[in-house]
């Protein structure tokens, strides 16, 4: 019993840590979002040391009891990354993500799954190449490694006006999808733990997510993919993968 007492009061003088050091980082991306406004140094080097504090406070939200901080920290990632160019970026839009953060760090309290729901559908989907903000559509989530595919797909996405999360780890992304509801999911077919149909039959085999339209981007012929669930699509990137992706998005996104 003792030790497990011990423990406790170690992961709340831990977690008490890290509420400390989010503030502190929150006062760093406060004065950054600032000097962008004031046009104080370089705008790239302002946005890049919000995005190293970003992340930091993003690594100890989950081990710590403020999963909601980490996935606010990684919305805004998203926003970077769905941003067409760093000219773009809208402060205002930055702003949003970082009082959402500031919120939960200054109550000291995680978000019940309403809340935690609410305040993630509230924030901002990346802005266009006009650095407009598109008409919103919808939820989708991207389930593929980091690199240029998923860069290409997530901002042509976010100029469309989708809200996106964007996830490398399967197992990420079925919490996400639990709280976010998406209208859609998008899975490459290569992956670092699972292909894309496996991820879609560990979607399906869950009754929440069962129903969500879900497509596997493959760069082989679709003729040779097997045993895939209902309700998955398979995209061929060819000639005609614009088209096809479009396409499944507007009937994923179609009222029946």
């Amino acid at each position: 019993m003792s030790d497990d007492v011990d423990y406790l009061m170690l992961m709340q003088a831990l977690a008490g840590d890290f509420l400390d050091e989010s503030a502190d980082k929150l006062e760093e991306i406060e004065q950054s979002l600032k000097n962008l406004e004031q046009k104080n140094g370089r705008e790239e080097d302002n946005i890049l040391l919000i995005k190293r504090d970003v992340h930091s406070i993003k690594g100890g939200g989950v081990p710590f009891g403020f999963p909601t901080v980490s996935k606010l920290c990684h919305g805004l990632e998203n926003y970077f990354e769905t941003t067409s160019d760093h000219h773009n970026f809208n402060i205002s839009d930055i702003r949003i993500f970082v009082d959402g953060i500031a919120s939960i760090v200054e109550e000291r309290r995680e978000p019940d799954e309403q809340e935690q729901e609410m305040l993630l559908k509230s924030m901002p989907s990346g802005r266009k190449q006009s650095g407009r903000m598109a008409i919103p559509k919808g939820f989708g989530l991207l389930i593929m490694p980091s690199g240029l595919q998923r860069k290409i797909v997530g901002q042509e996405l976010a100029q469309l006006g989708f809200k996106l999360t964007l996830e490398d780890n399967p197992v990420t992304a079925i919490g996400t999808a639990l709280v976010l509801k998406p209208n859609f999911v998008i899975v490459s077919m290569i992956n670092t733990l699972l292909t894309g149909v496996e991820i879609s039959r560990m979607f399906h085999g869950a009754d929440t997510l069962k129903k969500i339209p879900f497509a596997v981007l493959t760069a082989g012929d679709v003729g040779d993919v097997h045993d895939v669930p209902d309700l998955t699509t398979l995209i061929h990137k060819g000639p005609t993968f614009t088209q096809d992706l479009l396409k499944f998005i507007n009937t994923a996104c179609t009222p029946v």
